[in-house]
């Protein structure tokens, strides 16, 4: 059975690795696109908000990450000292 820390880990990851992309490819069309001199601290401050997004987004991630592999392994550790429990 799956948990929700394992969930949220796979959402929080797959969201936060498209938002980084996202703004690498802002990043990337604002370069490409010649960016006027007046507008260039509005794509900087957008970019810089979207790939930081998508680097908590990751982070989050691997808290979850590691979180679901702490329920996983104390649960099996509940299972092992059962079993050794009942055998004696």
């Amino acid at each position: 059975m799956r948990s929700k820390h394992y969930d949220k880990y796979i959402m929080n990851l797959l969201q936060g690795v498209v938002i980084v992309s996202i703004g690498i490819f802002f990043a990337f069309y604002s370069r490409i696109s010649g960016v006027e001199k007046q507008d260039w601290y509005l794509w900087a401050a957008g970019i810089a908000i979207v790939f930081n997004l998508g680097l908590f987004l990751i982070g989050s991630a691997f808290v979850h990450k590691v979180k679901a592999d702490f329920l996983r392994r104390q649960k099996q550790q509940k299972e092992e000292f059962h079993d050794y429990t009942i055998e004696q």
